[in-house]
């Protein structure tokens, strides 16, 4: 299964008209990585029986409820990330207080309806921070430690 999810993330970074142009034997779109781990039957038998959402389920392309990520939402739900973001990026939110009015120690956040937490947290600079868990509300402490000032000669 690992080597499966692997396969289709790098299927979505090199991409080609037909998956089963990997395993061509033009070289010009041959995969020798893909190749290495699974054989085109292999793969195809795969992708056509693994499923991780029922497809009757998805409501059709236009409805307000339609989802993309229908079929591998259950796998999503399960992922927890975390990892450090500029904060001019697209989609994030406008309304966390501005880098200058936050004093060491603080921190502001934010929460969209996937339960994604963007926080803004300051220390001698501000650290913004993307992350993805179950209860993005709930609290937790941190031991700070700070550096000895050095001895004066």
């Amino acid at each position: 299964m690992f080597c499966l999810s692997g396969i289709n993330l790098y299927m979505g970074i090199k991409k080609l008209p037909s998956y089963r142009d990997y395993w061509s034997t033009s070289p010009l779109l041959h995969d020798k990585y893909i190749s290495k781990y699974l054989s085109v039957e292999q793969f195809s038998w795969l992708l056509a029986h693994i499923h991780l959402n029922d497809n009757s389920l998805q409501p059709p392309r236009g409805n307000e409820k339609y989802d993309k990520l229908c079929k591998v939402r259950p796998l999503t739900q399960n992922v927890f990330a975390c990892g450090n973001v500029m904060m001019n990026r697209r989609n994030l939110p406008k309304t966390l207080l501005e880098d200058k009015i936050l004093e060491e120690g603080e921190f502001d956040w934010a929460v969209s309806g996937e339960n994604v937490v963007c926080m803004k947290w300051k220390d001698k600079r501000t650290v913004s921070v993307l992350l993805s868990q179950e209860n993005p509300t709930a609290a937790a402490s941190v031991d700070r430690r700070e550096k000895m000032e050095e001895k004066e000669k």
